[in-house]
C-alpha cells in the first residue's frame, strides 16, 4: 500500500471512530457536507474526488480552530475561508450566496469579505492551489 494511500485510510478510520457516537440522524439533517482532508506540512489537501460536485464542502482538522469552508466558483477556482467570525468569534455558517454568523449577525461574501457587521475584518482566508486530483488548502503561519 501507498504511504498517502495507507495515511488516508488511517487519518479516515480515525475520524469514523470519532463520529460513531453521533447519530446518522444528526449528521444527514445538518445538510453541510464534511470532507476528509489530510495535513501534509503547511497545507491540507482534499482529494478533488471527494468533493465531487458540490459547490461547496466543509473542511475540520485538529490544528484549525474552526472549519474551513471550501468553495468552488462558476470559473473552477477554489477560495477557502476559516469560519471563525472576525467580531466576536462564532461559527459562520453557509447561508445562500453568502456565509452568515448566527450569534450577532455578521454576514460575508463566499471569499470572507465582510458584507455586513458589525464585523469590520474579513474572513482569514487561505490560499489556494489544484491539479487534476487534489486541492491544497495553504495553512501559513498554523
Amino acid at each position: 500500500m501507498e504511504r498517502r494511500a495507507f495515511l488516508r485510510s488511517i487519518e479516515c478510520a480515525a475520524i469514523g471512530a470519532l463520529c460513531g457516537g453521533i447519530p446518522a440522524s444528526v449528521l444527514s439533517c445538518s445538510g453541510l457536507r464534511y470532507v476528509p482532508a489530510l495535513r501534509e506540512g503547511n497545507r491540507l489537501t482534499v482529494l478533488r474526488a471527494d468533493i465531487g460536485s458540490a459547490p461547496f464542502v466543509l473542511l475540520q482538522h485538529p490544528i484549525i480552530p474552526r472549519s474551513i469552508y471550501l468553495h468552488r466558483h462558476a470559473d473552477g477556482a477554489y477560495s477557502a475561508v476559516l469560519t471563525l467570525c472576525s467580531h466576536q468569534g462564532c461559527e459562520v455558517e453557509p447561508a445562500g450566496d453568502r456565509l452568515a454568523c448566527p450569534c450577532h449577525g455578521s454576514q460575508y461574501q463566499l471569499t470572507g469579505e465582510v458584507i455586513r457587521g458589525p464585523a469590520e475584518r474579513p474572513l482569514r482566508r487561505y490560499d489556494v492551489t489544484i491539479d487534476p486530483e487534489h486541492v491544497y488548502i495553504h495553512l501559513s503561519d498554523v
